[in-house]
């Protein structure tokens, strides 16, 4: 069993090095910070930002761009953070993000509602648009680990849905035999077509 497994791991190193040995691939990704529709609402779009770029920090396979280096850029190059695509697709390029979450917080009595997108840069559209909706500041955080894993949710499903796209899907080795010997076993194939 021994030597089955370490002659499919040489065939897999030999044939498909970029598949045998390929690291989970991270996600670049930002917060904006959260605009405010109402005075009532005034405070809770950084409460927002800072609860959603903490939850989703907390994902391994996510990479947090540093609010400092947003900030700076954004200040270098004169640019304001909103929610127009086209304005989050401008400043998502250039910084090499493949994720920013945008949105707004309102406020109406104790309810507080959270629309948000998650716009994935290369595609240029909204991957995820959700609304949630908290009675109290209390309640809010609640949602907001909800939301947050709405967001890991459709990037994992837009990761998925780009590789499964991605080229074509790699046709293997063709025309395989094996020989088996004493103490080894051949192995010998054509390439795929293309």
């Amino acid at each position: 069993m021994g030597k089955r497994f370490l002659a499919v791991a040489v065939f897999l190193l030999l044939i498909c090095p970029s598949v045998a040995l390929a690291a989970p691939s991270q996600v670049r990704i930002s917060v904006f910070n959260f605009g405010t529709v109402n005075l009532e609402a005034s405070g809770l779009g950084a409460t927002v930002t800072n609860q959603l770029i903490n939850l989703l920090g907390e994902d391994a396979s996510l990479t947090m761009l540093d609010r400092k280096e947003l900030e700076a850029f954004l200040s270098m190059n004169d640019l304001q953070q909103n929610d127009q695509i086209d304005n989050v697709v401008n400043i998502g390029t250039r910084l090499g993000l493949n994720v920013v979450v945008v949105g707004s917080v309102e406020k109406k009595g104790s309810v507080i509602m959270v629309l948000c997108k998650a716009v994935q840069i290369e595609q240029k559209k909204a991957i995820l648009s959700a609304r949630v909706a908290a009675v109290g500041e209390a309640g809010l955080a609640g949602e907001m680990r909800k939301l947050s894993q709405q967001i890991r949710n459709a990037i994992t499903e837009q990761i998925l849905k780009e590789k499964s796209t991605e080229g074509g899907a790699f046709g293997g080795p063709v025309e395989v035999t094996k020989r088996s010997g004493n103490r080894s076993i051949h192995l010998l194939w054509e390439a795929p077509p293309g």
